[in-house]
């Protein structure tokens, strides 16, 4: 079930131009997931955007940019166990 306390806070530190360090991304990834926030994870999926490092909400589309989508296959495939649970677009290369 998801914690709407904690889907708030994560899109409220998402949402900020400056964003959140890559490790703070993939720690934040790693918790979501023990949590079993894949709704959650999902819903990032489609909205997050990263810069030099820097990982935030974007707010210019609700479809991710394929380097995003690339990130968060790289995650996923790393948490091969849950990477299932979470609908990241693949590329045709996959």
């Amino acid at each position: 079930m998801l914690s709407k306390e904690l889907r708030d806070f994560t899109l409220t530190l998402l949402d900020d131009d400056n964003g959140i360090s890559e490790d703070a991304w993939y720690r934040l990834c790693d918790l979501l997931q023990a949590s079993g926030e894949f709704e959650l994870l999902g819903e990032l999926s489609a909205q997050i955007d990263s810069c030099d490092s820097r990982y935030f909400i974007s707010s210019l589309s609700e479809t991710p940019d394929p380097g995003t989508s690339e990130i968060l296959k790289a995650w996923a495939d790393e948490k091969e166990d849950y990477g299932h649970l979470i609908d990241i677009p693949r590329s045709s290369e996959d």
